[in-house]
């Protein structure tokens, strides 16, 4: 397995406590990188100077710390950092939060976590997102925030970032957006998606921002490297 450093010297003669130290330093300065296992027994590390062959003892040794860094590998040499329950499409990383709480309360949480409430921008993302909600619905109301509203002024849909929404890339069941004001005077200004016998790409819903909701959190999967 190929790793790329910055700055780190290894040889053979260092002990595995000493490679895990040296290693542990080169990894939180930059991202460490993998392609392929040379026969599962020897590693080529690679520094600006020197290219130094380690055990497979070693290997295992500095994977460990490595690992803690970062775990997922991608196209071009190229490594994230993610969490378990952060999934991976195209450009972005998306966290369904199963945690109950108002549009406001839900976008802090996502900013809390380095991200915010998802913003779809295209039929393949929707289709995505509805793909993975299937597992993630449990009854018909059981949906989750978005990062769109028309808080500002009604009828005007804004996502998060503050661009306006391509009507083109609108996925409204039936006659929504509605506003539906009887359980609560201010209408329904927030949006939140899914259905529980979900067959088609068509389930956005306006909702007071006050409902307690499930969320997708979104960010870029750069900002984890």
């Amino acid at each position: 397995m190929l790793f790329l450093f910055e700055e780190i010297h290894l040889s053979q003669s260092k002990t595995s406590n000493q490679i895990q130290e040296e290693g542990s330093s080169a990894v939180k300065q930059s991202c460490v990188c993998a392609s392929k296992f040379a026969n599962g027994r020897e590693a080529t590390f690679r520094s600006r100077k020197t290219i130094y062959l380690l055990s497979s003892v070693a290997m295992l040794s500095l994977s460990i710390v490595a690992g803690q860094f970062c775990s997922d590998l991608f196209e071009g040499e190229r490594c994230l950092k993610k969490r378990p329950e952060w999934e991976k499409y195209r450009e972005s990383l998306y966290y369904f939060s199963t945690q109950m709480s108002s549009w406001t309360d839900s976008r802090r949480s996502c900013i809390d976590l380095g991200s915010d409430l998802v913003k779809i921008d295209s039929r393949e993302e929707q289709t995505f997102l509805v793909e993975k909600l299937k597992t993630k619905i449990l009854h018909p109301e059981d949906k989750f925030w978005i990062g769109l509203t028309d808080s500002k002024k009604e009828g005007s849909w804004l996502w998060v970032d503050g661009s306006p929404l391509d009507k083109r890339l609108s996925f409204w069941f039936g006659t929504e957006p509605d506003n539906w004001s009887e359980k609560n005077k201010d209408g329904e200004d927030c949006v939140r998606m899914g259905k529980h016998d979900v067959t088609d790409l068509e389930c956005w819903y306006d909702q007071s921002c006050l409902a307690p909701q499930k969320s997708i959190c979104e960010k870029h999967w750069l900002m984890e490297m």
